[in-house]
């Protein structure tokens, strides 16, 4: 059912990049350390770190750009079973059974011992599965809290808000989800809070009768000093000055 047709381990220098290429078998790349991205398909992007992994279909062009230092491990073969034909996979939370996979397979590739290859193909068969399990978890489950997270959010982005928790409770790690979230919304969820207030800013300094400081804590800021260097930065303007332009606007 399966059939092993390339495995490494590989280090790759600081800032690395491996163009667009393409393998006529199935690859899964695990990325030991590390944080990068993929482009792979039709321009979509896969945002790694470390203990991420990818899956990627026969004849999927896909390139590899390395932020810093990384250690790879990849692994090729041929997929007969039709139940388990998937598409692009990847995955960003650590996963120790797919770690604890991937260390065995290592073991049996290097020592080579009696009837290894099949071996291989039985723990292939295994991580495969594994995966086509977190592909169908996370399609039934990432669009309801995807959701869920962004009505959160329109609700208490002015509030003290820990995502991580907060992602805990729908069943992610934060990272996984963060990325997840860039997704399916193109904005980080920390970027998606600022973008709000942000808005909620502008909107409260064309009330004259608001005073600066109850501006920074109505957008969730509990010192003036840093509610005006967040908003010069994402203005270009300081609240006081950017007051004064809307009032002088004719």
């Amino acid at each position: 059912m399966i059939k092993l047709k390339f495995f490494f381990h590989r280090k790759y220098s600081f800032q690395r990049e491996i163009p667009a290429h393409a393998h006529d078998c199935y690859e899964f790349v695990y990325y030991r350390d590390g944080q990068g991205e993929s482009r792979y398909g039709d321009g979509q992007t896969f945002f790694f770190d470390k203990d991420s992994y990818i899956l990627y279909p026969p004849n999927t062009p896909h390139d590899e750009k390395h932020y810093g230092f990384g250690r790879i491990v990849a692994a090729g073969f041929e997929l007969t079973d039709e139940r388990l034909r998937l598409g692009v996979s990847g995955f960003t939370a650590h996963n120790p059974y797919i770690d604890s996979l991937i260390q065995k397979i290592g073991r049996e590739f290097y020592a080579k011992d009696f009837c290894y290859e099949e071996v291989i193909g039985g723990l292939l068969y295994e991580l495969v599965v594994r995966i086509a399990r977190d592909v169908k978890t996370v399609k039934l489950n990432t669009p309801t809290a995807i959701n869920y997270m962004v009505s959160y959010l329109d609700e208490y982005f002015m509030a003290k808000i820990d995502l991580d928790e907060l992602a805990s409770s729908l069943g992610y790690c934060e990272d996984h989800f963060r990325i997840l979230f860039k997704r399916h919304t193109g904005r980080a969820p920390k970027e998606y809070i600022q973008e709000k207030r942000l808005q909620r800013a502008k909107e409260l300094l064309a009330d004259p009768s608001l005073s600066l400081e109850e501006i920074s804590l109505n957008c969730g800021f509990e010192y003036y000093s840093q509610f005006s260097s967040f908003f010069k930065k994402a203005a270009g303007a300081n609240p006081l000055k950017y007051r004064k332009e809307l009032r002088d606007m004719p």
